[in-house]
């Protein structure tokens, strides 16, 4: 995945989240007089159109629950306390007083006559871990029930709004509060107060990033859960959903405002237990998630490891009340910390180094985490002052891990759409292929039926060849044997048996000559011949042998300059002449009786074929104007025993397959055209050459 897009999506989504969280819900309260020595003055302030944060000097009476008539019999104030404040850090002098469990707030108002008889509320969203509150005397209600033993109290801390009409200018505000239950002391928010709409908007605004984040959240794991059960191999798929149904369950479960509205039965204890059992979950699915994105990275022995360690924290939050496994939240952090650090951190860190798809997102967004994961927990451990980010961290860090698993999905689709197109190219090239496979099937076995008929049509021709003369022979010997002849008397009888020998000699040659040059066994002495003077050398010996027989020889045409330059043959000057005495014999022999002119022609031509050896070729013919070939029978004449049945001329049947496979092993070509009654020409070509 494209490392810098996602970067920019991450900085994208993290100033969005940030720039949404900051409005309204952190934003800060007018500018207005701190409280001091227990009272705050806001007379000179006509128009609420905010909320006033009511920060300063509280009166506090230390381990005392006292009601507001209780606080107006005594003139005893225990002592001055700022607010927001915990209760453990409240004077360097602490430890030389009673550890405080419990105690009494008071804060009294000053305000203007236009507030008197108008509507408003006071909001109180942080007080561990039980409060009450009166505000003139008036018992509005709380959170849990406040005591001076842990059996007494029983904890709750939620986000409350109490609603009033000041009567009169001066208005008094008293909270009991008590905690033996959580590590948290005191409060480190502030109590708000204001017009009551104005405060339940700001409750509302504050609570709607938690929950547009907890329903992101939500919605992913569901999304991602429904994806793994309909392909159920991808486990990075599955831990997502565990990571983003986990840590929305957590987001929930830490907004005690929305835990009042969805379910109010649920127990203190129960809701702090799902909080820190939500969160090693969370870092438990994280961990498989990295190990199922990289499996190459994460050592099996580490991760075994850390899974232990999780679930045996797990198990002591489970097993133990709050107020003993919060006291050691410092020491499990750590634990963690030093884990994920591994775990996370440094299998990212790998991932990165050898170029993993998304290892760069997943270090940026551990690292945001890692930051984060800090701030919060100094914030809760009351050491700065910050704003809590961890859910709006981690939505981002969910979000990008959907949007990798997304993108690799997106390229497996596309990479299963274009072997989709592929195979849909593959088939119909295939259908074509297997069309052109079976018609070249088809065309092998008329092939081979053709061969196997040629083949037995050869072995007819061979023993009726070879059967005729022996048979002849067989008869002479016989006739003689038997004193019937006497070869002194009738020598034309030792003439007719040596020409019948000869005839089965001549026919058992041609035959071995031919397997010969079809098996590749016959070895050529191929060497540079000048076209003119073989053509010479031809036209002076079959002038000569063709008159003798009373046959005119002529020659139609002689060309053989190439560019201007004699051209040259690489050939066996025997076997080409063999070729011209086949064509010249056969021409002789068949139009003996029709006429006596064979003429011999030699030309040069562009070759046609772009495979060929070379770009020119030379053609000789041999014409005749003898019977001629049927048009249907051309294609067959130089195959092995062609021969017209009704003819009664000598000969195998064997020269022309002989000239056919001289010519094509000097990379050449045969030919014939003929009509019936005109005569034919036979011809063949061979690549020529300049000599260099």
């Amino acid at each position: 995945m494209n490392d810098i897009f996602c970067f920019r999506i991450l900085l994208s989504i993290c100033s969005f989240i940030f720039l949404f969280g900051s409005i309204d819900v952190y934003a800060k309260t007018e500018s207005i007089p701190e409280a001091l020595n227990g009272k705050i003055d806001l007379s000179s302030i006509h128009h609420f159109g905010d909320k006033i944060s009511l920060e300063g000097q509280w009166e506090l009476y230390k381990n005392k629950l006292l009601t507001p008539e209780q606080i107006m019999k005594t003139m005893d104030v225990s002592e001055y306390v700022f607010m927001p404040e915990v209760w453990r850090t409240e004077h360097k002098e602490a430890q030389l007083n009673p550890k405080m469990e419990y105690g009494t707030y008071r804060l009294n108002l000053k305000l203007s006559s236009d507030e008197v008889d108008q509507h408003r509320a006071i909001y109180i969203s942080d007080f561990a871990s039980a409060y009450m509150v009166w505000i003139d005397g008036k018992m509005l209600g709380g959170s849990g029930t406040v005591g001076q033993t842990i059996t007494e109290e029983v904890p709750e801390s939620k986000v409350k709004l109490f609603y009033f009409v000041p009567e009169r200018q001066d208005v008094e505000i008293v909270i009991q509060a008590s905690n033996f239950s959580s590590r948290n002391e005191g409060t480190f928010k502030s109590v708000m107060y204001g017009d009551e709409d104005s405060l339940l908007a700001y409750t509302i605004k504050s609570q709607l990033l938690k929950v547009l984040t907890m329903g992101g959240l939500l919605v992913i794991g569901l999304y991602h859960l429904i994806i793994f059960m309909i392909k159920k191999r991808d486990g990075a798929t599955f831990y997502i959903a565990l990571l983003a149904l986990d840590i929305g369950i957590r987001c929930w479960i830490k907004n005690t405002y929305l835990v009042d509205i969805i379910a109010p039965s649920l127990s203190w204890e129960m809701v702090v237990k799902l909080d820190y059992l939500t969160g090693y979950l969370a870092y438990l699915f994280l961990v498989m998630l990295m190990k199922n994105m990289f499996p190459m990275e994460m050592n099996r022995y580490a991760l075994f490891t850390s899974n232990v360690m999780t679930l045996l924290f797990c198990l002591y939050i489970v097993v133990s009340p709050a107020d003993v496994y919060t006291q050691t939240l410092t020491f499990q952090f750590a634990i963690m910390l030093m884990f994920s650090i591994y775990t996370i951190g440094y299998v990212c860190i790998l991932a990165v180094k050898r170029k993993r798809e998304g290892s760069l997102i997943n270090l940026i967004g551990y690292a945001i985490i890692a930051v984060v994961c800090v701030n919060d927990v100094l914030l809760y451990q009351r050491v700065i002052e910050t704003v809590e980010l961890l859910y709006e961290a981690i939505f981002i860090f969910v979000l990008l891990q959907a949007i990798i698993v997304s993108y690799r999905y997106s390229k497996l689709f596309e990479h299963n759409v274009s072997l989709s197109s592929d195979l849909l190219q593959l088939n119909e090239t295939l259908e074509h292929k297997i069309a052109e496979r079976t018609a070249d099937i088809h065309r092998k076995n008329e092939e081979l039926a053709t061969m196997h008929q040629s083949r037995t049509e050869m072995l007819a021709n061979i023993s009726h060849d070879m059967g005729s003369p022996l048979t002849g022979i067989q008869m002479n010997i016989q006739l003689m044997k038997d004193g019937i002849v006497n070869p002194q008397q009738h020598p034309e009888f030792v003439q007719s048996l040596f020409d019948k020998a000869n005839y089965v000699k001549r026919l058992n040659d041609d035959l071995f000559e031919l397997s010969t040059l079809e098996s590749g066994h016959f070895s050529f002495q191929f060497r540079l011949v000048q076209l003119k003077t073989f053509m010479e050398e031809v036209c002076r010996k079959y002038q000569v042998d063709l008159a003798s027989q009373h046959i005119q020889f002529q020659v139609d045409k002689m060309e053989t300059l190439l560019d201007g330059q004699e051209a040259w043959l690489d050939i066996e000057p025997m076997r080409i002449k063999q070729v011209l005495e086949n064509y010249i014999g056969n021409a002789v022999k068949f139009s003996r009786d029709i006429s006596s002119t064979i003429v011999l022609a030699c030309y040069i031509e562009r070759n046609s074929d772009s495979d060929a050896v070379t770009p020119y070729e030379v053609v000789i013919e041999v014409k005749d104007r003898g019977p001629g070939v049927a048009e249907e029978d051309l294609p067959y004449v130089f195959d092995r025993f062609y021969r017209k049945t009704e003819e009664v001329v000598s000969g195998s049947g064997l020269g022309l397959a002989i000239v056919k496979e001289i010519i094509e092993q000097h990379e050449g070509h045969v030919n014939v055209t003929s009509k019936i009654g005109e005569g034919s020409i036979f011809s063949f070509s061979l690549p020529v050459y300049l000599k260099e």
